[in-house]
């Protein structure tokens, strides 16, 4: 009987100090962690590839501190870009002290459409043919960057990168932005 008595004594208290534990784990963590992370979904506007008559709006899942998946679907708004249409899923880790913020690598595959012209030089007279395609690409590529997070869930991102397309050439695809965005 006096085995069972300090048997339940010993698990009642170190129960009691597993729960208080586990107490201070979280109010520390709620502390490190102010409520941005507790949203853990992003949209955003890359201005860059505004200017450059690009269209590229994404989203981005928050999955952890320090990672998150996301995708970006860009349109080529006029006529004179030869972009026209991509579709880029990527995954990137954060290095930043904030959640999901600060120095970030990522891993990216996409989807794309572009316009591509040949010209050819036939005779001395000068003559020339030139011919433009379309054409649909699958890529893969690497991008680095910044994410910069204040404390109303909205940011900005500066990131450069590039990939390469797999058709048969050696055709290569940037991956730049300047993006604006909020985390909700």
């Amino acid at each position: 009987m006096r085995s069972f008595l300090l048997t339940l004594i010993f698990v009642s208290i170190g129960s009691t100090s597993l729960v208080q534990a586990q107490n201070r784990d979280t109010i520390r963590s709620s502390a490190t962690f102010p409520s941005t992370f507790q949203k853990k979904n992003e949209l955003k506007l890359n201005l860059l590839y505004g200017v450059l008559g690009i269209g590229e709006l994404t989203y981005e899942r928050v999955l952890d501190e320090n990672q998150a998946l996301g995708a970006s679907i860009a349109f080529g708004f006029t006529d004179d870009t030869d972009y026209k249409f991509s579709l880029l899923p990527y995954y990137r880790m954060y290095f930043g002290k904030k959640p999901a913020a600060g120095f970030f690598i990522e891993g990216n595959a996409g989807l794309f459409s572009y316009r591509e012209f040949y010209y050819y030089h036939t005779d001395a007279n000068g003559f020339s043919v030139t011919r433009d395609d379309n054409k649909n690409s699958f890529g893969a590529g690497l991008a680095v960057g910044g994410k910069f997070l204040n404390k109303n869930g909205l940011f900005g991102e500066v990131y450069t990168g590039i990939g390469r397309l797999f058709s048969g050439t050696d055709d290569v695809f940037p991956r730049l932005g300047i993006t604006l965005g909020k985390r909700f």
